[in-house]
């Protein structure tokens, strides 16, 4: 598997292969409006916008032409989006290879980061490897219809 980088591929022009990565990634995270309504708003509204000045970042692990893993990224709140790894590529470190990636990108290994809290227990090997410290409970009205558990900072 290979890690591809959004930002690498702006800076090469290769404009159908960003093209292709920005779908791939939507499609793979579509499912997230269960849990934050505004997500397809926010994707093509800020996230992809935002990529043209290098405020944010999308790595996509690639098995083949098809996306196993992503990860996006917010530089000036050091934050990790939305990390995602398909449900057959779990269990091949997949998730540390994104992060290890993101973490230069992000300058830091303790990224802002907040977890739906159903979805926690699939995060505990990642929260223990990396020290990452439950820091704010956020209502579930504050990004749609889950508590969230915030790590390494605080959401104002």
């Amino acid at each position: 598997m290979k890690i591809v980088s959004a930002l690498q591929l702006l800076k090469e022009g290769k404009y159908l292969a960003l093209n292709d990565l920005i779908y791939q990634v939507y499609d793979l995270t579509d499912w997230i409006t269960k849990d934050y309504p505004n997500h397809f708003k926010h994707y093509y509204t800020k996230y992809i916008p935002e990529l043209f000045n290098g405020e944010r970042e999308i790595l996509a692990s690639y098995a083949g032409v098809k996306i196993e893993g992503l990860c996006i990224l917010k530089k000036s709140e050091q934050k990790v989006c939305t990390l995602f790894v398909r449900e057959e590529a779990r269990g091949q470190h997949l998730a540390t290879r994104l992060l290890s990636e993101a973490f230069i990108y992000l300058g830091t290994t303790k990224p802002l980061i907040t977890i739906a809290e159903y979805k926690v227990p699939q995060f505990t090997g990642l929260i223990k490897k990396y020290g990452w410290e439950h820091t704010q409970t956020l209502d579930k009205s504050y990004y749609g219809n889950a508590r969230e558990f915030v790590f390494n900072g605080q959401i104002l």
